[in-house]
């Protein structure tokens, strides 16, 4: 054999050995890095230029901000959770990602039982505070009313409840009791005007029935009223009529403060107008005198007992739904209920300072009636 034939088949392999090794470093490489071998074709130390690698590439996984593989060309990036716990350490602060990722973790059981229970105290101070502001208002009432008489008397009498209205048609009869009552009973308008400026013109009306008008001698009975409204109160008209059915000439006022009358109403003023109420029924001619009252109307009957019942005309006296007497009445009614049970003293400063006692239990004792 030719010596230039061996020389070139020596370079041959010489060459193959080469490029297989250079093939065997390459795959190494890429495995290790994890891309697929690429031939550097501008390199001239490569055995034989332009020759392509007949080993399949492999694919290079996808790009992912948390891939496993670090670059050897950077540093590998730190965990979230690290990066969080060193920018606390720095700052001292705590972000709202940080607060919201310690209340998911084991420890937010202890957060939400402090947050519960600054939430129960917050409300328990509210309720305290509330019924403190209640129980000062319960003092302040009660200290009104017992240093405040003209209060007092507005509680008791209520005569400020104008009903119904208007008042200035009082005196219009077919207003008052309607056609059919104005043709059925004898009806009259009465005025009792005052003699001075302490007694005001007292206004009511005189109702007899058709049976009653037909006697000579007429029984009479005044009809007093109880607080608040006034004569033309439709359940005091049925009241009247009542009365007339059985006979009787029935004479309802509205005393001082009441309905269409000047004034206010006090213990002695109202017990003074019933007074003129009695003489101006004794003008008259007429038999037997009775006195009704209903309420506060009991207490202003028992007054007039108290008067003139010794003079003996009255014959009889009915009360519907009477009172012991004017204090125990305020301490026990409904609208005082938790001013008694809340504020202790209330009821003995009621009892010292009460301007209008109305003592109907006495008064009637003391004229014989049981």
């Amino acid at each position: 054999m030719p010596k230039s034939r061996s020389r070139s088949r020596a370079r041959n392999v010489v060459s193959d050995t080469s490029t297989e090794f250079w093939e065997r470093e390459t795959k190494a490489t890429a495995k290790a890095e994890g891309h697929a071998p690429r031939l550097n074709h501008n390199n001239p130390s490569s055995p034989r230029r332009g020759r392509v690698s007949t080993t399949p590439k492999v694919k290079s996984p996808p790009k992912s901000r948390k891939s496993p593989v670090s670059s050897p060309h950077r540093s590998p990036r730190r965990s979230s959770s690290r990066g969080r716990s060193s920018s606390r350490g720095r700052t001292g602060q705590v972000t709202p990602q940080q607060q919201k990722a310690t209340s998911r973790s084991g420890g937010s059981g202890q957060g939400q039982g402090s947050e519960k229970a600054v939430t129960t105290s917050r409300t328990f101070s509210r309720l305290m505070a509330g019924f403190g502001a209640f129980y000062a208002a319960l003092v302040a009432v009660t200290l009104a009313l017992t240093a405040s008489p003209t209060l007092q008397r507005q509680m008791i009498y209520l005569h400020f409840v104008k009903w119904p209205l208007p008042t200035s048609w009082y005196r219009d009869l077919d207003y008052q009791f309607g056609p059919e009552a104005v043709s059925k009973y004898n009806i009259e308008n009465v005025l009792l005007p005052g003699s001075s400026s302490d007694e005001p013109d007292l206004k009511g009306y005189s109702l007899v029935s058709s049976a009653g008008r037909r006697r000579r001698k007429k029984d009479t009975i005044i009809f007093f009223h109880g607080n608040a409204a006034s004569r033309a109160l439709s359940w005091r008209k049925e009241h009247a009529k009542l009365l007339a059915d059985a006979g009787l000439r029935v004479l309802a006022f509205d005393l001082r403060g009441f309905g269409d009358v000047s004034g206010s109403p006090t213990e002695a003023g109202v017990a003074s107008d019933a007074s003129r109420i009695y003489d101006w029924a004794r003008s008259g001619k007429g038999g037997k005198l009775f006195l009704y009252g209903h309420s506060l109307g009991c207490a202003v009957a028992a007054k007039l007992v108290e008067s003139r019942g010794k003079e003996g005309k009255i014959k009889g006296v009915i009360l519907d739904s009477p009172f012991v007497n004017a204090t125990r009445a305020a301490l026990h009614h409904p609208s005082t209920y938790l001013l008694r049970r809340l504020v202790p003293f209330a009821g003995r400063l009621i009892e010292m300072t009460m301007a209008d006692r109305f003592g109907t239990d006495e008064i009637l004792a003391s004229a014989g009636i049981e």
